[in-house]
């Protein structure tokens, strides 16, 4: 299940129109100040959480089709409560910046970020304590001095998604997808109880499975016998001991909602005394799993983010598809299904 939320709904429609449909190179005379305007996107329920979200334009040296280096910054500001941004440009031409474009030609491209600036420096800096939340992949902000080919000369949006470069007017809005969010998920649901208190723990999913498992526990909970409701929003950071790391994806941990017996009565899981059963919570027929994945502090684990449809931090899983939750309230999951 994928539910959409676009966070730009009060701006105008992405304008299509081609670069000279507006003046936006520099000494255009306009009065308006010239901007790179875009909004952010998000398929998961997950929030906005960070000390400072910012969004910035960064120089981009593009080496190969999958290959980028980053520059230095040309503009940053404060990221608002609606997702919507539009930068303001500088009014002289960024002559230091000036390189070889991968199509050809000479000029400067810039990648919007969005990103918790966790040290309120007012930089966007790889590989620091900077927190990634997205980038745009489809649509820079591209800057010529002079016309070349279909490129304008001034600012301009360049988008990525067709083989031969496309360059439109600088009202065209660029997409920001956020899978670098700070998710904490909530689950409430509702056990039936039968003989023993059962309760539900979430545990290492090697465990049932191929790997060498951890001892790791994310959360568990033994609802009281009248109701047999739980409410959790996991927050707890995995042991290094828990983490997968395979080559084709982002490190991650995955977790299986087990459904116990508590036999010591003590309300919460103890190894080697309480008693596991073959169950685990399900929806609709699906195993419910668990799953986090750090925030990244790179483009490159952004990317990886971004290629997987990963949302960074603790999700809900079904059938190994982030699942939201935060709309559920009181889901029956009975005594559990089988594994």
């Amino acid at each position: 299940m994928r539910w959409f939320i676009w966070l730009g709904i009060g701006l105008a429609a992405c304008g299509d129109g081609s670069v000279e449909s507006q003046p936006n190179g520099m000494g255009s005379g306009s009065e308006i100040p010239q901007a790179f305007i875009g909004y952010t996107s998000r398929t998961s329920d997950a929030e906005r959480r960070g000390t400072s979200i910012q969004v910035a334009l960064v120089r981009v040296d593009v080496h190969a089709a999958d290959s980028w280096s980053l520059g230095e910054q040309l503009a940053i500001q404060t990221l608002g409560g609606t997702g919507n941004f539009s930068l303001p440009l500088p009014d002289d031409p960024p002559t230091e910046h000036l390189g070889e474009l991968p199509f050809g030609g000479t000029g400067a491209l810039y990648l919007p970020v969005i990103f918790d600036d966790a040290n309120r420096n007012g930089l966007f800096e790889e590989r620091s304590d900077d927190f990634i939340l997205g980038f745009g992949e489809e649509r820079w902000l591209a800057y010529a001095p002079s016309a070349q080919g279909d490129q304008p000369a001034g600012w301009s949006v360049y988008e990525r998604i067709d083989e031969e470069p496309l360059f439109r007017a600088l009202n065209t809005q660029a997409e920001v997808p956020l899978w670098g969010l700070s998710s904490q998920p909530r689950l409430s649901g509702v056990l039936s109880l039968q003989g023993d208190p059962l309760g539900v723990v979430a545990l290492d999913a090697r465990r049932f499975g191929q790997g060498e498992p951890s001892n790791f526990v994310a959360y568990n909970v033994v609802p009281p016998p009248e109701t047999g409701r739980f409410d959790i929003t996991v927050t707890i950071r995995p042991s290094a001991a828990a983490f997968q790391s395979p080559t084709d994806a982002p490190r991650f941990v995955h977790m299986v909602n087990m459904v116990f017996e508590d036999v010591n009565g003590d309300g919460v899981y103890t190894e080697g005394t309480d008693i596991l059963r073959d169950a685990a919570l399900c929806f609709d027929g699906q195993r419910l799993d668990l799953r986090f994945t750090d925030t990244p502090r790179t483009i490159e684990d952004a990317r990886a983010l971004a290629d997987h449809q990963i949302t960074s931090g603790w999700r809900f899983l079904v059938d190994g598809e982030e699942f939201n939750t935060n709309a559920l309230r009181w889901v029956p999951f009975g005594q559990g299904c089988p594994l």
